[in-house]
């Protein structure tokens, strides 16, 4: 998959602590990742590119369980 940076928005925003960001594929095929800004410069960094790995694996075409897609995706990081 060829990924170009206008495909991808970030945002920060506020949410509990426990949650470290999410992504949510936009009806246009772009795609926004959500960063929690309560977590430091750091762990958004590597949330980031956890997120950035489900868009490069085309995780939001897959009919599996979310849960199963997260688990894969940490057994291959």
């Amino acid at each position: 998959m060829i990924l170009a940076t206008s495909d991808v928005r970030v945002r920060l925003v506020d949410m509990p602590a426990q949650i470290k960001g999410y992504t949510v594929m936009c009806p246009d095929g772009t795609y926004s990742i959500y960063l929690n800004d309560r977590l430091t410069r750091e762990q958004n960094f590597l949330t980031y590119c956890h997120e950035l790995e489900h868009i490069l694996r085309d995780d939001f075409n897959k009919a599996e369980d979310a849960s199963a897609i997260e688990r894969d995706t940490h057994l291959e990081i």
